[in-house]
């Protein structure tokens, strides 16, 4: 913890005098996108019924890349990084990915994946905004290869203490996620309901 203080002060000493818009953070998350809630209600004459799926642990999954400003003026595209090359759900006319898409074996980030998101959509998105310099706060992982770019310098976190110390971890991650999860379990249109408004069975939290 010493060491992470140490660095948290350089990196203060870093940014000091720096107008806090053109610092950005970037962070990564996983999204069990096929988990089912874990919990449920309905009423006692169906409990008999009610039983758990294996959906309820599936471990499916993608990782979602999050990016904005320290002001929150400026939210850059999230990045989705999946195991398939060419996901099912994204192939045919009108079907196209409505995020960046990345694939890599594990759908996690690997140094050639940093590197593309970073050429890809965070340059881009920055110099569509500004020609200002601007900072990139990030965890310190080896896969975040610090890639040299003349409008971007590149800050790493203290490598153990990150949830501490990463912006993005202060409740920002969790309303997101939030969001999503009624997105995904709200009654959908037509009269018809959601999967997890299925007859009277009302699930609450999402995994």
């Amino acid at each position: 913890m010493e060491k992470a203080a140490e660095r948290m002060a350089a990196i203060r000493q870093q940014l000091e005098g720096v107008d806090v818009d053109p610092i950005y953070n970037i962070n990564e998350i996983s999204l069990l996108y096929r988990v089912l809630p874990l919990r449920l209600y309905m009423p006692s004459e169906d409990r008999c019924t009610g039983r758990g799926s294996k959906a309820m642990k599936s471990k499916d999954r993608v990782s979602l890349t999050i990016c904005c400003n320290a002001t929150d003026t400026h939210k850059v595209p999230v990045t989705m990084i999946g195991k398939a090359a060419q996901p099912m759900c994204f192939r045919g006319e009108g079907n196209a990915s409505p995020l960046p898409y990345f694939s890599q074996k594990s759908a996690w980030t690997e140094a050639s994946v940093f590197k593309r998101r970073f050429e890809e959509v965070f340059v881009p998105a920055v110099q569509a905004r500004t020609v200002h310099h601007v900072y990139l706060i990030m965890d310190n992982l080896g896969c975040h290869c610090s890639i040299p770019h003349p409008q971007v310098t590149i800050i790493e976190l203290p490598p153990n203490p990150t949830a501490v110390y990463q912006p993005l971890d202060a409740s920002i991650i969790v309303l997101l996620k939030n969001r999503y999860k009624k997105q995904r379990w709200r009654p959908r249109r037509g009269g018809q309901s959601s999967p997890a408004r299925c007859g009277q069975v009302h699930y609450r939290g999402v995994g």
